[in-house]
């Protein structure tokens, strides 16, 4: 795909609290929400300052092509991302976007091409800030008129994020936790083989920590199903120059390395070598 991203200045016209760490921000900006695909990212600059030097990469939670706006999910975890939750309404925001390779989904623009049967559902598997790419994800296939499942995995029911958002799109909405405080008891990739029961022609995509990436790609080699995996990575550039974001693409034997920020995020699961961190 060939980029279309700008150096642009968004403003903040909104933020909610979702948790007590984490922040859905809504940015109005006339660029980003014409070209974004889902699975995209932006770049941003916390600070209007220097401090800190280096921008950080969201996914685009959401976006509104009419009105002109887009949603980013920002975890308080660091420095930066303190910094920029603590931005104001009306304030500008320095970010580069859209960036990356989003889903197989097709458009007008052929960017990127559905891998699909025609009578397949669309099982989403996040866990934690993994569902930050998905609610646009979902609502652009919720728009095709396809049938979505999100299962979503948190360490308590405190953490559960955004099932009133993707109910209201009509997605069904499952979760688990690990200390059984919400929903099934147990990690969200125990969830999966219930549905894959119910139904072989299944499309997975996932995003979140390595060892659910792990095992959602093995499950679906084993299982013969067509799987798509977004990747979260530390970034330096953001534009693909430093190579710092690398991850394995091929077989254990044969592989070469590609680069997060500019041929993914978003993979094929079977061409993607998945390390736990």
């Amino acid at each position: 795909m060939v980029s279309q991203a700008r150096l642009v200045s968004s403003t903040l016209i909104k933020k909610n609290w979702m948790t007590d760490e984490v922040v859905r921000l809504t940015f109005s900006d006339p660029h980003i929400p014409a070209l974004a695909v889902p699975g995209q990212f932006v770049f941003l600059r916390p600070s209007p300052l220097n401090y800190p030097l280096l921008r950080r990469p969201y996914s685009l939670f959401d976006v509104d092509e009419e009105k002109g706006v887009f949603d980013l999910l920002v975890k308080v975890v660091g420095v930066g991302s303190r910094i920029l939750s603590q931005r104001s309404e009306r304030e500008m925001v320095d970010l580069i976007g859209p960036l990356g390779n989003g889903f197989f989904l097709s458009d007008n623009s052929g960017q990127r091409e559905l891998l699909t049967w025609s009578d397949s559902k669309h099982l989403i598997v996040a866990g934690g800030m993994g569902i930050a790419p998905m609610h646009f994800l979902a609502r652009r296939l919720k728009e095709r008129g396809e049938e979505v499942v999100v299962l979503f995995g948190a360490v308590s029911r405190n953490e559960v994020l955004c099932s009133s958002e993707f109910q209201e799109l009509g997605a069904l909405f499952v979760v688990s936790t690990e200390d059984g405080s919400l929903g099934k008891m147990g990690k969200v990739s125990s969830l999966i083989p219930e549905y894959l029961s119910r139904d072989k022609r299944i499309q997975i995509y996932a995003c979140g920590p390595r060892g659910l990436l792990k095992e959602v790609v093995e499950l679906s080699r084993r299982e013969g199903l067509l799987c798509q995996v977004s990747l979260e990575e530390r970034m330096a550039c953001g534009l693909g120059a430093c190579r710092s974001c690398v991850c394995k693409v091929g077989t254990e034997s044969q592989f070469e390395y590609k680069r997060v920020c500019r041929d993914g995020p978003v993979f094929r699961g079977e061409e993607l070598i998945v390390e736990k961190g």
